[in-house]
């Protein structure tokens, strides 16, 4: 979320691209992260936290909600720092 506030603040981005370029790359970089650290263990503790969260033991969906919900927060960051220089003017 850091990462994406720093971007939206020095990266001018216009309408949706400040939403949606911090997301898809936090997206993609969460989802990886999390399908190679899972597939070490066989994804057993993936399964496990997907029953947890009534997900039927499906692995590779609680690896997508993971790379979702962090691909929310840095889409909402990415906004926050474009509105931080909205506010402040300072470009």
């Amino acid at each position: 979320m850091v990462a994406a506030l720093i971007t939206g603040i020095f990266i001018p981005l216009k309408k949706a691209a400040v939403f949606f370029i911090p997301f898809l790359a936090t997206l993609i970089l969460w989802t990886v992260y999390a399908f190679v650290l899972s597939s070490a263990n066989d994804f057993i503790l993936a399964q496990k936290i997907a029953e947890l969260l009534m997900l039927g033991r499906n692995a590779f969906l609680i690896i997508v909600v993971t790379g979702s919900i962090g691909g929310i927060a840095a889409g909402f960051s990415g906004i926050l720092g474009k509105q931080i220089v909205e506010i402040t003017n300072l470009k």
